[in-house]
């Protein structure tokens, strides 16, 4: 009878030394010499996927193009995060560090762009982009980690808090505010739980380590929590830039000077599939 349990033994690398800051709870090159972290590799593959079906989606509503480019920036995040849990060196990590600044700058100027003129937009586009460039020479030359993770996490509260102030002071529609409550409610709710699993995986990695090597290859993969917290945070991300894509669009048909014979509208048939938004003829 064929085995469908295989032990996990770390194998020879072709990278040569990690020279990473972090060390992962995860067992190094068990699948192949090419891959350092196998699950924490693999799982990247739903940031770029959410990404990709993102623009696609997009293109077909909207066709938003900051909106895009906050697509474009996860599956940006996807390939750094990759890199980095491929190889494990201090190069892919400023790497999977500053995609994951980008990414959030790029939800930040969608959030605070909606209610600016043409000119006020450039210069929050040119201030944002000076304060990523500034940030992520500071972090690849100096190395200052919890400067870069104080900045990382004002920018995301800066976000959240321009989010909940465009539902409270620009939303009057009771539908759309639902919609955008809903969106917002399960991005938060999947980035707690990787938070909380992120946070398991670092304090008890040793009893982790063991009671997945009683499992063995491939059942242990689902103990490997890093990997959830990509597919959890990509999710989290995913929602929140829909979130921003129907605030925009609800905002600009509100704010325009000629309304069109089309609306956005959020289709999402259950908590099992991936909200997307559409555009479809006005309702009399």
């Amino acid at each position: 009878m064929v085995s469908l349990r295989w032990p996990y033994i770390e194998g020879p690398s072709i990278w040569g030394a990690k020279t990473s800051a972090y060390e992962f709870c995860e067992m190094d090159f068990y699948m192949t010499p090419y891959v350092a972290e196998f699950v924490n590799t693999l799982t990247n593959l739903g940031y770029i996927y959410l990404g990709v079906r993102g623009i696609k989606n997009s293109r077909r509503g909207g066709n938003d193009s900051v909106v895009n480019l906050c697509y474009s920036m996860l599956v940006f995040l996807g390939a750094g995060s990759a890199a980095y849990h491929l190889n494990i060196k201090h190069e892919t990590q400023m790497l999977d560090e500053v995609s994951m600044l980008f990414t959030t700058i790029s939800i930040l100027y969608g959030a605070f762009s909606i209610t600016l003129g043409s000119d006020a937009r450039i210069a929050l586009a040119t201030l944002l982009t000076g304060v990523a460039l500034l940030i992520s020479v500071n972090h690849v030359v100096v190395g200052d980690v919890e400067r870069f993770r104080l900045w990382f996490l004002f920018l995301v509260l800066g976000t959240f808090a321009q989010c909940v102030w465009l539902l409270s002071a620009k939303v009057p529609n009771i539908k759309v505010k639902r919609e955008a409550q809903q969106l917002a409610t399960y991005g938060t709710v999947a980035f707690v739980t990787a938070f909380i699993l992120w946070n398991i995986d670092n304090e008890f990695c040793d009893e982790l380590t063991s009671f997945r090597n009683g499992l063995g290859i491939p059942w242990g993969f689902v103990t490997e929590l890093h990997g959830w917290w990509h597919l959890l945070t990509g999710l989290a991300v995913y929602y929140y830039i829909v979130f921003v894509e129907r605030l925009r669009l609800y905002i600009k048909s509100t704010t325009a000077k000629r309304s069109g014979a089309i609306q956005a509208k959020l289709v999402w048939s259950g908590a099992l599939t991936l909200p997307q938004i559409e555009m479809s003829a006005k309702e009399d």
